[in-house]
């Protein structure tokens, strides 16, 4: 009698980064979020930067930067962040993260944020 094998189990399935995106929400006259799709790195952040950057020079109290659907940032990721929230707490304005992931996480503590799970703004000092 031939024994047959049994069937292995499904590989996992790792979907594709999203596409790099950058969107700017306004939910009040005092507040700017920042939304981030995809990878923060070497490639984007300067399209990250054009975005975020006139929002640190205007007249908003708060800059939110939304990276719960950004991917693992990189070390250009991580500076560019660190020089807004420089910025930001220079013209006294607050600078929060909402994080992702938990990698993204460990990479953002790395860059000396705070970190807390996903859909928790982090004031950053």
């Amino acid at each position: 009698m031939t024994e047959v094998p049994a069937p292995r189990a499904p590989h996992a399935v790792v979907p594709p980064p999203a596409p790099f995106g950058v969107r700017v929400v306004r939910p009040t006259h005092t507040a700017t979020i920042v939304e981030v799709t995809g990878d923060l790195d070497r490639t984007t952040v300067r399209h990250f930067l054009d975005v975020l950057e006139p929002r640190l020079a205007s007249v908003v109290s708060t800059v939110v930067v939304d990276l719960s659907e950004a991917a693992l940032p990189d070390a250009a990721g991580l500076a560019a962040l660190r020089r807004c929230a420089g910025r930001a707490s220079a013209t006294g304005q607050a600078f929060l993260l909402i994080t992702g992931p938990h990698c993204a996480c460990r990479a953002l503590e790395t860059g000396q944020f705070a970190c807390r799970p996903a859909r928790t703004a982090e004031p950053v000092a």
